[in-house]
């Protein structure tokens, strides 16, 4: 059953055209990450999930209602924006204890999203002393507190350092598999998500270019080439018309078969010692999508 479910959705600021019309649906239990490069409207699209911004056009439901005229979905559904605010002369600890009470949970469940996080010896910090990464993982510890069914979350791990990300990815990964929590969450880099999502939306434009399977989506866009060891590249490769990368032969599959390289490697003297069929890499199959070839 989809949890997140948008149909024609634009949204427009003045004569600018933010989403043009764009289609998608989030089922319950799966992470799903909205990709796109800076401008795509993937933060416009958050906004409206979150009830912050209200569609030019077009039908959104999030578990059923619509965010704009349904407040309470707040409830139920954490969201983490681009900034999180908390009290600046308040302890991290203190907060987070007073938070757990409010949603039922005991001060030491908290304490385990602190260490999850990293942050358990920030503990007795206030706020105003954390850094913009740690107050990021601040606001994903307490929107996971509450355990929601969703996490809207915009590009949760922008201001975390390498280690940090896979502290973040690990913990979301536990707590859809413990709480069957859903996750859609933005971010510009694909590769980012290859270890975490189900599925990705690649938006660019204000228009959603693809949705699939991360595995399905590399699949059906890869262009696959096929990668040449022998011992005279530079030859085979010009007459393949392919080109030497790290002392192999890179020539698109579908500019040669493999009669072609054998009667090619024939034609110029050179010993073929293995062919590898290779797709391409995510981040190509990204700049095909959004069109920065």
């Amino acid at each position: 059953m989809p949890i997140i479910e948008v149909k024609g959705l634009k949204k427009r600021y003045g004569s600018f055209e933010a989403l043009k019309g764009i289609d998608f649906e989030v089922d319950e239990g799966k992470i799903v990450a909205l990709v796109g490069p800076n401008g795509a409207g993937k933060t416009t699209t958050l906004k409206i999930l979150s009830g912050f911004l209200r569609p030019s056009e077009g039908r959104v439901a999030v578990l059923g209602k619509d965010p704009w005229s349904h407040p309470e979905l707040k409830k139920e559904v954490a969201y983490i924006l681009d900034k999180p605010n908390f009290p600046p002369h308040v302890k991290v600890e203190d907060f987070l204890r007073e938070a757990a009470l409010m949603v039922g949970e005991k001060p030491e469940v908290g304490e385990e999203y602190l260490k999850a996080l990293g942050l358990q010896e920030y503990a007795q910090r206030s706020f105003s002393k954390l850094s913009a990464g740690n107050m990021q993982k601040f606001a994903i510890a307490v929107a996971l507190l509450r355990r929601p069914k969703l996490v809207v979350a915009d590009e949760p791990s922008s201001n975390l350092d390498p280690g940090a990300r896979a502290q973040l990815y690990d913990l979301i990964a536990k707590s859809k598999k413990e709480n069957d929590t859903t996750f859609f969450i933005s971010s510009h880099v694909l590769t980012e998500m290859e270890k975490v999502a189900d599925e990705v939306i690649i938006m660019a434009d204000g228009q959603v270019k693809a949705q699939a399977p991360l595995g399905q989506l590399a699949s059906s866009l890869s262009g696959s080439s096929f990668r040449i060891t022998t011992d005279r590249p530079e030859l085979l490769a010009e007459a393949l018309k392919g080109q030497v990368v790290d002392g192999k032969v890179m020539v698109a599959e579908e500019a040669a078969s493999l009669s072609d390289i054998d009667e090619a490697a024939k034609r110029v003297g050179a010993r073929v010692v293995s062919v590898e069929r290779v797709g391409s890499s995510l981040d190509e199959i990204f700049k095909k999508l959004v069109g920065e070839e």
